[in-house]
C-alpha cells in the first residue's frame, strides 16, 4: 500500500477507534441511509417522464397500438384500466404521427377508409356490407366529439330495396352511448344526435331513431309521449337557467356591498308547462255593413194580336177567305230586390307557447354584522342586521328579478350568522396526487436530486470532513517508528529530556516522554501490548 494510503487508513482506524459503538452505530446506519436515498434518487431523476399517448381507447385499439410500440421498441406503460397508453415525453408527438399515419387509433370503428384498399373480388352484397360498417363508423366518430360522451356506437338496419314491393320499409337506426362520469346529454344535444343520424341515412326520418346508454336506459324514442316529454324536459332546463341568471344577478348587487362568501341566494321560477290555444268570436250586430244587393224588375203593357182563322190546310190556301183575327191588351210588371248584410264579427287567435312565467320566489340570506363581545378582548360576535338595511336590500333584489305583485311573486331577506367553516379539501385531488403530478415534471425531479444532494454533502460530508480534520490536529504527534524496548532505553530518554537546557528538546524529537506512554496506549493498542511484554519481560 502506498505511503500516503496506509497513512491515511491508520488516521482513519485511529479516529474509528476514538468513537464509542453507539456513534458507530449511528454514524454506519446515516451513511448508508444517505447513499441509498441518493442512489434512489439518481435511479428516479433518470427515469423517463410519461404522458399519456391515447386515451379512452378500446380493447382492440389499445391491442393495435401496443403491439405497434412493441415493434418499434419504445417503452410504454398502461394506465386507467388499458384504457390509455402512455410513452416517454420525448417520443410523444412523434408516435402520434407516426400511428396516425397507420390509422391509429381507430376511434369508434372502421370509417371510409375502409374503401382505401380495393378488393377485385368483392361481390356486391359484401361492397353493400362495407358501405354500412363504414357509415357506421363515421357516425360513431362525430358523435364522440360531444364532450359528454365517452364511446359511441351506431347500429344500422337498411332493408334492401326491391322492385317488388308496394310500401318499403324505412332504415332504423338505434345509438348506444357511453357518458362520462356524471355527465349528461340535454334534450337539445339528443336532438341534434337523432337529426344527425336520420339526415346521413336515406330515407330515414327522425321517429326512426333510438337513442340508449350503456345502463340500458332510453335517451330518446319515438313513441307516444316522448314529443311532450321533450317538451317538458325542455321547459326544466329553461327554468334551471333561468333560476341561474337571477341569482347571479343578486349575488352580482350585493356580495359587492357586503363581501364575498356573505351572500346566499335562491330563486325559484314556476313555469306553465301546457301549451294553451284560445280561439275567441265576436259579434257586433249595431255595425251592420251590406255585404251584397241584388236587385231584378220586369215590366210588359200594350196590345198585343193573335192570330187567328181556320186551323188547317184550308185556312192557307189563296182561295181560302181571310179571317177576322181577335186583339187582346194586357200589362205585366215583376220587381225583385235581395240585399245581404253582413254582422261585424271579430275573430282572434292567441296561442300561449309552454313555459310562460306564471311566478318568482326568491330567499335571500345574508351575513351579520361583526361586533366586538363585551367584556372580553379580541372576541367578535356576529349580529344580525337591523331592519331597515334588510327592507332596503329586499327593494333591491325586487327590482333585479323583476317583482310583479299581481303575479304573486315572493321575495323574503333576511339575516343570520353564518358558520365559518374551512374546506379541508384539496383542490387537486389530495396529497398523493399532487406529489403524483409534481413529481412526474422533470424540473422538479431535477431540482430535488440537486437539493438532496446538496443536503447530503452539507449534512453528512462536511460534518465527517470536518470531524477528521479536527480529530488530526487535536492528537498528538506521529508515534515514532520504534517505541523504547528496554526500560533503560526509557530512563535514559527521560533523564535526557530532564538535563537538557531549558528551550531545547533532545536530539530525538520523536522519543515519547512518560507522560505520552498513556497517549501511545491509547493509540497503537497492538504495538504498545508488544512493547509492554517486552518490557515485563526485561523486568524479570
Amino acid at each position: 500500500m502506498a505511503p500516503p494510503l496506509e497513512a491515511f487508513w491508520k488516521q482513519w482506524q485511529s479516529l474509528w477507534g476514538g468513537l464509542s459503538p453507539s456513534r458507530r452505530a449511528a454514524l454506519i446506519m446515516v451513511t448508508l441511509l444517505m447513499l441509498g436515498g441518493f442512489a434512489l434518487l439518481v435511479v428516479w431523476g433518470g427515469r423517463p417522464s410519461y404522458r399519456p399517448l391515447f386515451s379512452n381507447l378500446g380493447e382492440e385499439e389499445a391491442a393495435a397500438i401496443v403491439e405497434r410500440l412493441r415493434e418499434r421498441k419504445v417503452q410504454y406503460r398502461i394506465g386507467n384500466g388499458g384504457r390509455s397508453v402512455e410513452v416517454p415525453q420525448e417520443q410523444l408527438y412523434e408516435l402520434r404521427l407516426a400511428l396516425a399515419t397507420e390509422g391509429l387509433p381507430i376511434g369508434g370503428g372502421v370509417g371510409f377508409e375502409l374503401f382505401d384498399r380495393n378488393s377485385f373480388g368483392a361481390t356486391e352484397f359484401v361492397q353493400r356490407v362495407n358501405l354500412q360498417r363504414a357509415l357506421q363508423g363515421e357516425l360513431a366518430r362525430t358523435i364522440k366529439q360531444f364532450p359528454q360522451v365517452a364511446q359511441a356506437r351506431v347500429h344500422l338496419s337498411v332493408p334492401e330495396r326491391s322492385l317488388f314491393v308496394r310500401e318499403p320499409q324505412r332504415p332504423q337506426a338505434t345509438v348506444v352511448l357511453q357518458l362520462h362520469p356524471g355527465a349528461n346529454l340535454q334534450q337539445s344535444q339528443l336532438q341534434g344526435i337523432v337529426h344527425l343520424v336520420s339526415s346521413s341515412v336515406q330515407s330515414m326520418q327522425p321517429r326512426d331513431v333510438h337513442v340508449v346508454d350503456t345502463t340500458g336506459k332510453v335517451l330518446y324514442s319515438p313513441l307516444d309521449g316522448q314529443e311532450a316529454e321533450m317538451a317538458s324536459g325542455r321547459i326544466l332546463e329553461r327554468q334551471a337557467e333561468m333560476e341561474r341568471r337571477l341569482e347571479a344577478k343578486i349575488l352580482g348587487i350585493l356580495e359587492p356591498v357586503m363581501g364575498p362568501q356573505k351572500v346566499v341566494a335562491r330563486v325559484h321560477v314556476d313555469l306553465d308547462p301546457r301549451q294553451v290555444e284560445q280561439t275567441e268570436e265576436q259579434y257586433d250586430p249595431d255595425k251592420a255593413a251590406v255585404r251584397s244587393e241584388q236587385r231584378s224588375t220586369e215590366r210588359s203593357s200594350g196590345n198585343s194580336g193573335g192570330v187567328g182563322g181556320v186551323p188547317g190546310v184550308m185556312s192557307n190556301l189563296q182561295e181560302a177567305k181571310p179571317q177576322a183575327s181577335s186583339q187582346s191588351s194586357s200589362v205585366y210588371q215583376r220587381e225583385n230586390e235581395t240585399v245581404n248584410y253582413e254582422v261585424n264579427r271579430l275573430t282572434r287567435r292567441t296561442v300561449a307557447a309552454a313555459g310562460e312565467l306564471r311566478r318568482i320566489t326568491v330567499a335571500v340570506l345574508v351575513d351579520g354584522i361583526k361586533q366586538a363581545a363585551a367584556g372580553s378582548e379580541g372576541k367578535e360576535t356576529v349580529m344580525p342586521r337591523p331592519a331597515e338595511e334588510l327592507k332596503q336590500y329586499e327593494e333591491i333584489v325586487k327590482q333585479a328579478v323583476g317583482f310583479n305583485a299581481q303575479r304573486g311573486d315572493v321575495v323574503q331577506v333576511a339575516s343570520v350568522p353564518f358558520e365559518r367553516v374551512k374546506e379541508a379539501q384539496d383542490e387537486g385531488g389530495g396529497i398523493p396526487q399532487v406529489i403524483e403530478r409534481w413529481s412526474s415534471a422533470p424540473m422538479v425531479r431535477h431540482g430535488v436530486v440537486l437539493v438532496l444532494g446538496a443536503l447530503f454533502l452539507l449534512g453528512v460530508v462536511r460534518p465527517f470532513a470536518r470531524g477528521v480534520v479536527t480529530a488530526l490536529q487535536s492528537r498528538p504527534k506521529m508515534l515514532p517508528a520504534e517505541l523504547p524496548r528496554t526500560l533503560g532505553e526509557i530512563e535514559a530518554m527521560s533523564h535526557a529530556a530532564k538535563s537538557a537546557p531549558s528551550g531545547q528538546l533532545p536530539a530525538n524529537t520523536n522519543a515519547p516522554l512518560p507522560a505520552e506512554v498513556v497517549q501511545m496506549a491509547e493509540m497503537d493498542p497492538q504495538r504498545f501490548a508488544a512493547a509492554l511484554k517486552a518490557w515485563m519481560k526485561q523486568g524479570d
